[in-house]
């Protein structure tokens, strides 16, 4: 049981996400968006340049109300991920339910989307070069959010996660690529349950050489864990789908080339309450990956299912034979 990982994100995303969020000091004034904006009514919203946030800009573009359609028009939101601020690219609030963002480019924030509403839909967006490029979910509410979609989605090159749920419930990962991040591709937190993970592809994960770090970031991970920014650490992270949630399902994805597990199910404890049960992997592909294709952490993987899947590197450690209960 490896509980030195207790999803290291309970500390380092509880912190950065309790920090307040400072809203930009102006209101949309049309449909039509040229700069970093706070949206206050429903309705739909077209970017219409590409746009850099400012030296002041903790969040570039701001949604505060529900059925709000972000339409980015196949433009570039930018920000500065070495700045002190340009913390979050596009960030939905709780408050927003049902909001869309779709078509564009998210670059160079601390959380390139970062999405804390049910219902939310983030499609057809690139979101590399990020400390984290999509966000779901928040890790210190009560309350699970629900019903959300990451869809035909880019995340590559980040300097943390490609995109990260924590706290969620009945959302999907579908049809996107997390390839060529710091530390994991795709990672499903504890407090997931029912999510899905589906037709992916998360690829050549824990290469932190090919993103820039922001450096108050990079000193929050390196006080927790001094290797996280060496080869050193990849006993720990270099994932391509990490689960350390319970009944979540990871179907029909393919993984390859990353420097710890292709997919893997951690058995995590939180209080009382054990993580990483009840999962379902079905018809996953791993291949060359640097520890195994295909693992899970529970001793003969507990009350989870693996069915149909395949992989290259699936030998214990002491290649005394393959992890039986993985099929």
């Amino acid at each position: 049981m490896r509980k030195w990982r207790s999803w290291l994100a309970a500390p380092i995303v509880g912190a950065l996400l309790s920090v307040p969020l400072a809203a930009p000091l102006y209101a949309a004034p049309s449909p039509f968006i040229s700069s970093c904006t706070t949206i206050t009514s429903p309705g739909a919203y077209v970017v219409t340049k590409d746009i850099t946030a400012t030296a002041t800009d903790f969040v570039c573009i701001d949604i505060k109300t529900p059925g709000v359609t972000l339409v980015l028009g196949g433009h570039t939101v930018t920000g500065s991920i070495e700045s002190a601020n340009n913390d979050v690219g596009i960030l939905i609030e709780s408050k927003a339910t049902g909001a869309t963002v779709v078509n564009g480019t998210v670059t160079g924030f601390g959380f390139g989307i970062w999405a804390a509403a049910s219902g939310a839909k983030i499609q057809l967006v690139t979101a590399d070069d990020n400390f984290i490029g999509i966000l779901m979910g928040v890790v210190e509410s009560a309350t699970p959010i629900n019903g959300n979609t990451v869809a035909h989605i880019q995340a590559n090159d980040n300097v943390w996660v490609g995109i990260a749920l924590f706290n969620t419930i009945n959302s999907v990962v579908a049809s996107s690529s997390a390839n060529d991040n710091g530390l994991d591709g795709i990672v499903l937190g504890q407090r997931t349950s029912q999510d899905r993970v589906s037709a992916n592809t998360a690829n050549n994960n824990l290469d932190e050489t090919t993103a820039p770090v922001k450096p108050a970031l990079r000193s929050t991970l390196a006080a927790i864990i001094p290797s996280a920014n060496s080869q050193d650490s990849a006993s720990f992270f270099g994932n391509g789908i990490a689960d350390f949630g319970n009944q979540n399902t990871i179907a029909g994805n393919t993984v390859s080339n990353n420097d710890n597990d292709g997919i893997v199910v951690f058995n995590t404890v939180e209080g009382n309450t054990a993580f990483g049960t009840q999962n379902s992997i079905l018809g996953n592909h791993g291949s060359n990956d640097g520890n195994f294709d295909l693992f899970d952490d529970n001793t003969n993987c507990d009350s989870n299912v693996w069915v149909g899947n395949s992989g290259t590197r699936n030998l214990l450690p002491a290649n005394t034979g393959k992890l039986t209960c993985i099929g």
